[in-house]
């Protein structure tokens, strides 16, 4: 590894457990609905260390981490599994409440929720967030369904930005036909 790299990279970090809707605005990772593993304990990511950090992963998700994840296949589920009561009221949180209502088929729902966000007056530090919420209901206003071309566009942004778009080989290129 570089020097540089390594004196960058703290030798110690979390595992976490992470659930991200994909269809919210690309913004910087947050681990809004994220839990972490091992009892919040760090983990070493130096050369000697690694072994016993691949063991204990290993082991944590043996124990069903990926089957939890995997429970997460619509926005029902997020609306079931995600104790919304318990987070934050912060905007983004509501704009994540909203679109999920909206996925899920309840646009009333979603409308209330951002409608909320712009009436509650937060603080400036979610000046961006609350004018994305009043986008989002004046659209919603106008054509209930043009949210969806929207979010169809931040879904994308995101699969790309995660890397999560399946890869092509250079075996599954297209043929020219002869």
């Amino acid at each position: 590894m570089h020097p540089l790299i390594s004196w960058l990279m703290p030798a110690l970090r979390y595992l976490w457990r992470v659930v991200i809707p994909l269809y919210r605005p690309p913004s910087h990772l947050i681990l809004n609905y994220a839990d972490r593993l091992l009892g919040g304990e760090k983990v070493s990511l130096l050369e000697p260390d690694l072994d016993q950090t691949i063991d204990r992963l290993t082991h944590v998700i043996s124990q069903g981490q990926i089957d939890y994840l995997e429970g997460f296949r619509s926005p029902q589920d997020l609306l079931q599994k995600i104790d919304w009561g318990s987070r934050p009221s912060t905007p983004n949180y509501r704009v994540d409440l909203a679109l999920t209502q909206y996925m899920a088929g309840n646009i009333p729902a979603c409308r209330e929720i951002l409608e909320h966000i712009v009436c509650a007056k937060p603080s400036p530090r979610w000046a961006d967030t609350v004018r994305l919420a009043q986008e989002l209901v004046d659209e919603l206003k106008l054509n209930p369904s043009a949210l969806g071309g929207r979010i169809n566009v931040w879904e994308g942004r995101n699969i790309e930005w995660f890397h999560l778009a399946p890869r092509r080989s250079a075996c599954s290129r297209p043929r020219s036909s002869s």
